[in-house]
């Protein structure tokens, strides 16, 4: 048996990911710009780990699909971050974030507009919603600042 756990736009106070990369860019640059019309589900290293405790708990099996509830753009993700870094005294130089287009911002990955994922299998399996995406963030900002 075996469980598969798909998440997306994972971040945590380790390795690199968005949040931190927002954190380091808006400690070198006065203005940021950032994609605003793709839209999904942050998802917490912390809330995912529990995640997959509590499957373990309930020994599942199967595809489960989890993510921080509620959904945002990265451009208003990336204004969170900033401005919730700012709030803990991380050093933020950043004056502003602006929203950008997809089409003004090249990669060569595709990524689609709307990645949020339906996490209701697993939130009925563990009679819980999982935690909010500000609430998580708020959390992980707080661990990485009282590192430093």
């Amino acid at each position: 048996s075996a469980v598969i756990l798909r998440t997306s736009w994972v971040y945590g106070a380790h390795g690199n990911n968005f949040v931190k990369t927002m954190l380091r860019l808006a400690s070198d640059r006065e203005e940021l710009k950032v994609v605003s019309d793709q839209y999904g589900s942050p998802s917490w290293v912390g809330d995912i780990a529990q995640a997959i405790f509590r499957l373990m708990e309930k020994e599942a099996e199967g595809l489960y699909h989890f993510s921080n509830s509620g959904e945002i753009s990265w451009f208003d993700f990336a204004t969170e971050v900033v401005s919730r870094g700012k709030a803990l005294g991380m050093p933020i130089v950043a004056k502003s974030v602006l929203p950008i287009s997809t089409e003004e911002y090249p990669t060569a990955a595709v990524r689609p507009q709307y990645s949020v994922l339906d996490s209701g299998k697993i939130g009925r399996l563990l009679a819980e919603d999982a935690p909010r995406w500000d609430d998580s963030l708020e959390k992980m900002l707080k661990e990485l600042s009282s590192k430093k």
